[in-house]
């Protein structure tokens, strides 16, 4: 089964509010992709270039998400936001993981749901 995955552009959701995507995920009838977020500016390269290619790895995480590869997707979520706490890029990926959560709960699949509500317990 092929998900269809929504943009916030298209179901017109703030971006900073978390509320506002889980709402927006109840009305959904597919898991909502967050818009990539500009990386801050940094004074010091080394971070610069990191906060790049975690980015790049969250950009990667939304296209397999596009094209339904939901598990692949879900899988890179959890890599940025085990391996990289404490970025802007790992909290973006736990919203995008809270969203999944949420569809799955929604559309009653409750064992998905739940499984990702626990790992990402375990890991943030």
């Amino acid at each position: 089964m092929t998900e269809v995955i929504q943009t916030l552009e298209e179901i017109e959701v703030d971006a900073d509010d978390p509320r506002s995507l889980i709402e927006a995920t109840s009305r959904s009838a597919a898991p909502v992709v967050l818009p990539p977020r500009p990386a801050p500016p940094s004074e010091e390269p080394e971070l610069h270039h990191r906060a790049q290619v975690l980015d790049h790895l969250l950009g990667m995480a939304r296209q397999y998400a596009r094209n339904g590869s939901i598990r692949q997707a879900i899988e890179l979520f959890f890599e940025v936001v085990a391996d990289h706490a404490g970025t802007s890029q790992a909290v973006d990926a736990e919203e995008h993981l809270l969203a999944i959560a949420q569809h799955y709960e929604d559309q009653g699949e409750l064992r998905q749901a739940r499984g990702l509500y626990e790992r990402l317990l375990k890991v943030s």
